[in-house]
């Protein structure tokens, strides 16, 4: 079964916030290796949505894509919703 990744408009913020945090504290370098993780992620989850762990919320699961940040999701009706990437700093 293929999967369609739809971001949440918080997902797009988030992912863009933190996009340009990587430009302005670290470099282009850091924030391309970055958006490489994410883009991976992605890839695994559109193979495996459930390997992310359940949250609180039973419907909602999380992915650790890096030591800092996590991405939040939920998968109904064949597709899989990014709802917010998360700065577990």
């Amino acid at each position: 079964m293929s999967y369609k990744v739809f971001w949440s408009e918080r997902a797009k913020n988030d992912y863009r916030s933190i996009l340009n945090y990587l430009h302005q504290k670290w470099s282009t370098k850091e924030q391309a290796k970055f958006a490489d993780k994410v883009e991976l992620n992605i890839g695994y989850l559109i193979s495996n949505p459930e390997m992310g762990t359940l949250s609180k919320k039973k419907s909602v699961r999380r992915l650790v894509i890096s030591k800092q940040t996590s991405i939040y999701y939920k998968v109904a009706h064949g597709d899989i919703y990014l709802i917010s990437l998360f700065d577990n700093r």
